[in-house]
């Protein structure tokens, strides 16, 4: 789960980076913070759920 957390973080940061550069305010940065860690973090949660099951 180790993953799930490390994408969270990275997701976060990428959604601030790519708002501060589209000029984003305060707002438009913590929403696009948000959404991006939560995406990346389902997809580490499948990433793991794959790993979990194909590896022993």
């Amino acid at each position: 789960m180790l993953i799930v957390l490390v994408l969270v973080i990275v997701g976060a940061l990428l959604g601030h980076w790519h708002a501060r550069r589209l000029d984003g305010t305060r707002h438009d940065r913590l929403h696009y913070s948000v959404v991006y860690a939560i995406l990346f973090g389902l997809l580490g949660l499948f990433a793991a759920l794959l790993l979990g099951h194909f590896l022993p």
